[in-house]
């Protein structure tokens, strides 16, 4: 009775008769659904603004997040693609045993003389070939095959020739360079916000919206199907978008320059006692080839001493069979007396990572660095970096990192198609803009905080916000 009275008059003699805001009862009620209405009109206006940012996000970022989810897919099966592709070249029958590095070596500096040799790769298995690295005339990296067994080469490709390269090349820089990859960033950046933005939208107001938001609805047709599509995998896909956004971004122009410089600190003092050179130890990367590990990039080359003596590749070669490591591992070679022999082993697992630097004089270990040695958080870093890449935990992680890209793709594609339909003809077909939510402390903290840990969102933002000024202030002329 209570309840019903609270719905009504608090007259007993007339419980039926509406509201009356001079009766106590009435009067409560009566504020009570003005406040509830100023809840419900703030909430609509918010809910307009943030669907208004997701449409401007989805807009820009959505074509490029096509190409990155696709790239990225194909990536994950360098292996299987290069046995289709390359398989005359990387793959011998096995013999009795392997003729000794410095032989594979000089057969390589007679039938190539005059060329500097970068990179010696042993074979992973029985079965796979060595690969050589030189530079050309025109300083270009072509990689030698050579028959480990024989001696016979199998034949010779350059490194931007290479299909994985050329894919590797359109994922982070859209192959336009420097440009690219700040593109890129820009992109991946503001794809958190989209992400984020369309979870707020698709986030369930009632049990039958929640159960629509989790479960495809097949039976719908036409746009009502693809919205449902897009938010039902919008929710499946989001943490996991999420991760391979921020897994990736080490290897961005701007973010992951600045970030290594403040989170892959070793102890101090870790690596004195030794001459060192003026380069940093990712001059040994090139654009095939990942010699360094992201979380050792900045830690600077050692030099060798000045003697008269040199020690082999066969010693090298020796030395990283004695020590164990995991087969894949590369082997840099010295390219000056001071230079350093450097072997570098990057595998599945990140804790397994491991460089050696060599002097090239003495035979002696300058320097070792393994994944106990980085910080905490160059450990999540290289462990994040080996889940993006597929290779932590098998074919499980990279059937997970698929249904990644293709839940990318399907948000991007469900979402340009849905804008594409419900436009008017002739126009843009922009929301509606709601209320100015930078007035609220809760976004403008949100968006700070973006901003200072993805700078690209910050930069980008204050262009956005400018721009929208000067576009009214003219609008409004």
């Amino acid at each position: 009775m209570v309840r019903t009275q609270l719905l009504f008059s608090s007259n007993a003699s007339n419980c039926c008769t509406p509201l009356n805001p001079t009766d106590n009862y009435g009067l409560i009620l009566y504020y009570q659904k003005k406040t509830i209405g100023r809840v419900i009109k703030r909430f609509d206006e918010v809910y307009k603004t943030i669907w208004r940012w997701h449409f401007y996000a989805g807009i820009f970022c959505a074509p490029i997040l096509i190409v990155i989810a696709i790239t990225g897919a194909i990536y994950l099966f360098q292996s299987e693609l290069d046995q289709v592709m390359y398989n005359d070249l990387i793959t011998v029958s096995q013999e009795e045993r392997y003729l000794a590095p410095d032989v594979q070596k000089n057969i390589i500096n007679k039938q190539y003389p005059g060329k500097s040799i970068l990179l010696f790769i042993p074979p992973k298995n029985v079965t796979s070939s060595s690969e050589f690295v030189i530079t050309t005339d025109s300083k270009e990296k072509l990689s030698i095959f050579l028959n480990p067994y024989s001696g016979y080469i199998l034949g010779q490709r350059l490194e931007t020739d290479y299909f994985q390269y050329i894919v590797k090349k359109i994922h982070g820089t859209l192959l336009i360079g420097d440009i690219g990859d700040w593109l890129i960033e820009l992109v991946v950046s503001w794809g958190l916000v989209l992400v984020l933005t369309g979870l707020y939208l698709s986030f369930p107001r009632t049990i039958r919206v929640s159960l629509n938001s989790l479960i495809p609805r097949l039976d719908l047709r036409g746009r009502k199907l693809w919205k449902n599509l897009h938010i039902v995998g919008g929710n499946y896909a989001s943490l996991l978008i999420i991760f391979f956004i921020l897994s990736g971004l080490p290897w961005t122009g701007f973010w992951g320059a600045k970030f290594i410089g403040v989170w892959d600190r070793f102890p101090v003092g870790m690596f004195s006692g030794y001459p060192t050179s003026g380069s940093t130890s990712s001059t040994l990367n090139h654009d095939n080839h990942e010699i360094i590990p992201w979380a050792q990039e900045e830690i600077l080359l050692p030099q060798s001493e000045n003697t008269k003596t040199n020690i082999t590749l066969n010693e090298i070669y020796a030395f990283a069979l004695e020590s164990k490591i995991i087969p894949g591992y590369k082997i840099s070679l010295p390219q000056d007396h001071q230079g350093v022999y450097t072997i570098s082993s990057i595998p599945s697992k990140a804790n397994d990572e491991v460089t050696y630097h060599i002097d090239q004089h003495s035979g002696k270990v300058l320097m070792k660095v393994g994944f106990d040695d980085y910080s905490n958080f160059a450990k999540i870093v290289e462990l994040g970096v080996s889940i993006h890449k597929g290779h932590y935990f098998g074919i499980l992680n990279r059937v997970l990192a698929l249904i990644t890209c293709i839940l990318l793709i399907l948000l991007s594609v469900t979402g340009l198609y849905m804008w594409w339909k419900r436009r008017p003809v002739g126009e843009f077909g922009v929301p509606k803009s709601g209320e100015n939510i930078l007035k609220y402390k809760k976004v403008i903290f949100i968006l700070l905080v973006l901003s200072f840990l993805l700078p690209m969102i910050g930069i980008s933002l204050i262009i956005v916000l400018l721009s929208e000024y000067a576009i009214k202030k003219i609008t409004q002329k």
